[in-house]
């Protein structure tokens, strides 16, 4: 059973054409050994693996628009008028990693043990859906999101 899992991005850099974020990914379920798993970088410091963090890329004409619809409400109590409604779609962010439209440049330290441990490591997949999503509602890429599991 897992104790749980937090995972946040921020956007790192955008132009007309792409985006990137950086990742992390924290299990607060691992096992004490795993999660005090070391690594080297650059011969200078060691680091936590767990704690590394990963980056990913979207081409921005990957991103899907939501459907729109037109609805008649009650605005107040003597009025009725028309309200847009944005509603997004699921999105099929598999499909667009075989495309090529969406890279993971560099995994994270909780998705590299995992697929080190024969796992599948979807945790960046998890993020890349979410702001998928938040373009579908907000209609821009978010600069930050996170989600607790």
């Amino acid at each position: 059973m897992s104790i749980g899992r937090y995972g946040e991005c921020h956007k790192e850099l955008e132009d007309e054409e792409t985006v990137i974020y950086s990742y992390r990914v924290e299990g607060w379920g691992l096992p004490d050994e795993v999660r005090s798993e070391v690594e080297q970088v650059e011969g200078m410091f060691t680091i936590q693996k767990s704690a590394l963090e990963g980056m990913f890329t979207i081409q921005k004409s990957a991103l899907e628009e939501p459907e729109i619809r037109i609805e008649r409400r009650k605005i107040s109590a003597h009025r009725k008028g028309f309200v847009e409604k944005r509603v997004p779609r699921c999105p099929d962010i598999s499909a667009h990693i075989e495309a090529g439209e969406v890279t993971v440049d560099k995994l994270c330290g909780i998705d590299a043990m995992e697929r080190e441990a024969g796992g599948h490591g979807s945790w960046a997949e998890g993020l890349i859906f979410r702001v998928f999503v938040l373009y579908m509602i907000n209609g821009e890429l978010p600069e930050e999101d996170g989600f607790l599991n």
